[in-house]
Formats: C-alpha cells, sequence, structure tokens
C-alpha cells in the first residue's frame, strides 16, 4: 500500500512510498515504517498529513524521521475521507477505485 506525505503548511507532497508496517502501540495510535532512499529531513513544525490513496483516507498528521534509508512515524489515527477536491492529487486512489468496482462489478 502507498503513502504519500503532505506538508501542512505548503501542502506540497512527498513520496509515495510503500507501507512497510503498521502497528498500534496503543489504542488510537499508529506508528508505521517505510523504505524511504531519499535523504530528506521533514523539519516543518505543524507536520505532515498521512495520505493512503488506496483507503481514500487520511489516517493523521506526523513529523517523520528518516534513517538509514527508512522513513518512521508516530501519530494519532484519526482517518478521514481524502476531500474530494484533492483526490486527483493522488494518482493511485484513482486507479484503486477503478480497479475496485471493476472487481465489485465483476462479482455482482
Amino acid at each position: 500500500m502507498l503513502v504519500y506525505f503532505v506538508s501542512i503548511r505548503t501542502a506540497k507532497i512527498y513520496g509515495p512510498t510503500e507501507l512497510n508496517e503498521m502497528i498500534s502501540p496503543e489504542e488510537g495510535i499508529a506508528r508505521i515504517s517505510c523504505p524511504w532512499p531519499i535523504d530528506y529531513f521533514f523539519d516543518e513544525w505543524e507536520g505532515y498529513a498521512v495520505v493512503v490513496p488506496e483507503r481514500v483516507q487520511v489516517w493523521g498528521a506526523a513529523k517523520p524521521l528518516v534513517t538509514n534509508g527508512f522513513l518512521q512515524a508516530e501519530f494519532a489515527f484519526t482517518p478521514v475521507p481524502i476531500p474530494p477536491a484533492e483526490r486527483k492529487l493522488f494518482p493511485l486512489q484513482n486507479q484503486s477505485l477503478a480497479a475496485q468496482t471493476a472487481e465489485d462489478e465483476e462479482n455482482d
């Protein structure tokens, strides 16, 4: 599943990257890990929206840390739908929905 990080301040989109792992160390908290080959320091104090187009959701706001080619982030897991006007910014979402719609039609 692909994940994007969107600057809350500037709306600049970073990613996508493949989600390797998601765990919940406690209720309402998500901890994710994914490869991040780019040496980038996520330094905006406002944080970054965690966008998951395959689920058509924004999972929460995080301050990712990149170490040795891997990104890790822990955040309050508060999934909300990606606003309709912004869905076109995440191409995978359109492909996933089209594939899901086709699969649903086959099953009907």
